[in-house]
């Protein structure tokens, strides 16, 4: 039987992660915010082959796609099928944006959560046999009574089944008016994508901030929710610049920031001059060169915050940015 907790390491890439109890290899990378591949995750099309380099695994369900007698006598396993009976090290490509098939699903809502007039948060969650398969800062299309529309997740993958999407209505969302009005719990969508290459660089052990204006703290919230599952980030600031919308999930900010020793944020009013920005940013940083930087905003803000953190020593390929939708 698989022991209480064991440790995965994966090459090349040297990343690693913890399964717990009776969780399979792939339910566990998924949670820790690896980019695992894997596409029915219950066994039917071999996407998340992997092979057992040493250690010790054991089968935990079965599984219909046939492994051919070379991959087992080379030690290959399927990741949704397996797990860990002690600390085990596999080798899995992890893919990039990239990588990831263009997918559509259905998920159903559990809860509508109104952000400001016309914005709202819709958790959704998936089938156990149908997950979307995305990274942290993507965006993914949502269809509503035909209507479709590409949108922000505000998720991290590693909630598994759930995902948190933010949508602007065309009409006040209180108000009985338009495709997202219907939103109800338990009510089925469809998801297509994922969408985007503004991921969270993994591979990078650097101090890390992040700066949001307005609606594009969708994204970098998700890009939050990875790094600190990852818990590569020495350090982690978060710089958001609300809208007239107001500092809306405050509170989630507010339990990281209680928990983590290594994580604060500064919220700066909708009004606060550019200035503000740089400041925060000073408080926390003495030379940008040793940080990665996320941002998302309006494409002015964007690309005046990029000028100051170039002049201010920040290298370009430190830097990444996002147009908020």
């Amino acid at each position: 039987m698989p022991v209480t907790t064991a440790q995965v390491t994966l090459v090349p890439d040297e990343q690693t992660f913890e399964i717990v109890g009776n969780e399979s290899i792939l339910e566990a990378g998924l949670r820790a915010g690896l980019p695992l591949p894997y596409g029915c995750s219950n066994g039917t099309c071999g996407d998340c082959k992997c092979r057992v380099v040493s250690g010790e695994v054991v089968k935990m369900q079965p599984h219909d796609y046939m492994l051919s007698s070379a991959d087992r006598a080379q030690g290959y396993v399927l990741s949704c099928s397996y797990a860990a009976v002690g600390d085990i090290t596999l080798e899995v490509p992890l893919g990039g944006a990239s990588d990831i098939p263009e997918q559509t699903i259905k998920a159903r809502v559990r809860e509508v959560e109104l952000l400001g007039e016309r914005r709202i948060a819709v958790h959704l969650i998936t089938s156990r046999a149908e997950r979307m398969r995305y990274l942290a800062g993507q965006k993914l299309e949502i269809t509503v009574n035909g209507e479709s529309r590409l949108v922000p997740a505000a998720s991290c993958p590693c909630d598994e089944r759930r995902i948190e999407v933010h949508v602007l209505c065309d009409a006040p969302a209180e108000t009985a008016q338009g495709p997202y009005s219907s939103l109800v719990a338990n009510a089925q969508v469809s998801l297509r994508g994922p969408f985007g290459s503004f991921v969270l660089d993994d591979s990078s052990e650097r101090p890390i901030i992040m700066v949001a204006e307005g609606a594009g703290f969708a994204q970098i919230k998700s890009i939050l929710q990875h790094a600190l599952s990852l818990e590569n980030a020495p350090s982690i600031l978060l710089v958001r610049q609300v809208s007239p919308e107001g500092s809306y999930q405050e509170n989630q900010l507010k339990s990281y920031a209680n928990a983590l020793d290594h994580f604060r944020y500064v919220t700066l009013a909708a009004d606060s001059p550019r200035s503000a920005i740089m400041e925060a940013i000073a408080a926390e940083a003495v030379d940008l060169s040793d940080y990665d930087i996320y941002t998302v905003g309006s494409p002015d803000f964007v690309e005046a915050l990029r000028a100051q953190c170039r002049d201010a020593g920040l290298p370009d390929s430190q830097w990444h940015c996002e147009v908020a939708v």
